[in-house]
């Protein structure tokens, strides 16, 4: 099952980071951009935390983010899309599954929209191109 969470707030924070370049970015500053409590930052942080980012947190001074995880996080896919369609009608992510493909045809056979993508970090049954094995 694909996961949930508020992205466009996880992406805001994440484009925080970058824009601090390394430094500290106050929790004020992340709330002013969430447009959201302070408390709702901090459950975004720990959403990330949970995501494996490592994020630093100094009294009276902020977050800062340390190292991001190596994997096909939705938001971060998402951050990182400059399309017209592919993306645009949501991200579905996987931990594991049998085929990206097989999934993408029947959320297409149910009316999933445009520009849907399916993405995992692992596939059981992937193949490529004339059901050629794909590893």
């Amino acid at each position: 099952m694909p996961r949930k969470h508020d992205t466009e707030k996880l992406r805001k924070i994440l484009d925080c980071f970058d824009a601090a370049g390394g430094k500290c970015v106050s929790g004020e500053k992340i709330s002013e951009a969430l447009k959201c409590s302070r408390a709702n930052v901090w459950k975004c942080i720990s959403e990330l935390r949970a995501e494996g980012y490592e994020i630093d947190a100094v009294t009276n001074s902020g977050y800062t983010l340390r190292s991001a995880p190596d994997k096909l996080l939705p938001f971060e896919v998402a951050r990182g899309l400059n399309t017209e369609r592919i993306g645009k009608g949501g991200i579905r992510y996987y931990e594991t599954i049998g085929s990206t493909n097989d999934v993408a045809y029947r959320l297409a056979e149910n009316g999933a929209p445009e520009g849907t993508l399916v993405i995992a970090e692992k596939q059981t049954a992937g193949r490529g191109r004339f059901d050629r094995e794909w590893v």
